[in-house]
């Protein structure tokens, strides 16, 4: 997208894991069964966790091939893995490298060439757990290893996140951990020259024109006051490295036969949402936050070209960041927002998304 092929390094897992919110995903599509799924890949958990509303298929696609072959791993592994084994190959659960190794093992010759080499070349993320090694996950262990301990104590941080009665998190966030050292830590630690280099890539910043440090430091304020953070598996991960008590829908045991049971209809392409878009319809489109890569000049005029390639009733989904996109605000005539976005906003454990966005072609 916006020629991102040829300045952005796709050569590495940027992502481990997938950033945004499942449950609200699944929520404001309201996907009935049988209908075929367009999805932007990333590290595969959406789309895995669309196979449990019984769609056709989900179309997986991804600029990154590499991103692929961590999808394909995961698929495979919901295929050929039994829901402990599924913990364990991840890093969710357990310790032992040689098991994680084992398993990997296992699943070899049923990945694609491709995906097989890759993974062979790279045994070393199956050792240290695979959910921890994306270039965006590594950049938070930073966060908590080196920075986080500047600011506050390790018992601290555990009471940070711990159950606490209803409106003791605003207490305790506003009379012990909002200190000065945390508001310049997550000013300077998750500013745009920080995020850029170590979270992220410059470019995907390059069209976001606000105070980086400053927006991600009053999103994290607001959610960190809030009782939900108790429950929150990315902020659990961000601050202690672990999901905790609390699992991605993808990984939740009730889900687990859903999703084996539907594997087989989660295909991947690599290729972008441009193309995957021209070459055939949907019924509905999980397209991540992907329009942050462009300017608000291009994404008008591909919200003008979208509306006729999606079919009438189609419904999308998608987050903005830092950057302000929706189709309907820029061709309210081809798509109308549903009312749901806003509330299931309110409710986004990804906390640092300005804005769900649940659309519908007319």
């Amino acid at each position: 997208m916006s020629g991102l092929e040829k300045t952005v390094d796709f050569s590495i897992i940027r992502y481990a894991n997938c950033w945004e919110d499942a449950d609200i995903l699944l929520t404001g599509l309201a996907i009935r069964a049988g209908v075929q799924v367009l999805c932007v890949a990333s590290a595969g958990d959406i789309a895995l966790s669309l196979l449990t509303t019984n769609p056709a298929g989900v179309h997986g696609i991804d600029m990154s091939e590499v991103q692929l072959y961590l999808t394909e791993l995961k698929q495979v592994a919901f295929d050929r893995l039994a829901y402990p084994e599924l913990l364990q190959l991840l890093g969710v659960t357990g310790t032992d490298t040689e098991l994680r190794l084992q398993l990997y093992r296992k699943l070899s010759p049923f990945l694609t060439p491709g995906t097989r080499n890759y993974w062979n070349e790279n045994r070393h993320i199956v050792e240290a757990g695979i959910i921890y090694n994306g270039k965006f996950e590594r950049y938070f262990y930073k966060f908590r290893r080196y920075m986080l301990p500047l600011v506050h104590s390790r018992q601290t941080i555990k009471q940070l996140i711990a159950p606490k009665a209803p409106g003791e998190q605003a207490v305790f966030y506003n009379h012990t951990w909002n200190t000065f050292r945390f508001r310049l830590l997550m000013r300077v630690f998750f500013g745009k020259y920080v995020l850029g280099r170590l979270g992220r890539d410059p470019k995907f910043l390059e069209h976001i024109h606000i105070p980086v440090g400053k927006y991600i430091q009053q999103k994290a304020e607001r959610h960190l006051q809030s009782d939900r953070c108790q429950e929150n598996y990315f902020l659990h991960m961000i601050f202690t490295g672990s999901f905790g008590n609390h699992l991605p829908h993808y990984l939740r045991p009730e889900n687990y036969e859903t999703i084996r049971n539907n594997i087989h209809k989660l295909s991947l392409e690599n290729i972008s949402a441009e193309q995957a878009i021209s070459k055939r319809t949907y019924g509905a489109y999980c397209l991540s936050n992907i329009f942050e890569y462009i300017s608000a000049e291009e994404f008008m005029g591909l919200a003008a070209e979208w509306a006729g390639r999606i079919p009438t009733g189609a419904r999308l989904a998608y987050w903005n960041l830092m950057a302000a996109r929706s189709f309907s605000e820029s061709c309210p005539g081809q798509y109308t927002a549903d009312a749901i976005s806003k509330d299931l906003t309110n409710i986004d454990k990804g906390f640092f998304y300005s804005r769900f966005i649940i659309e519908q072609k007319l």
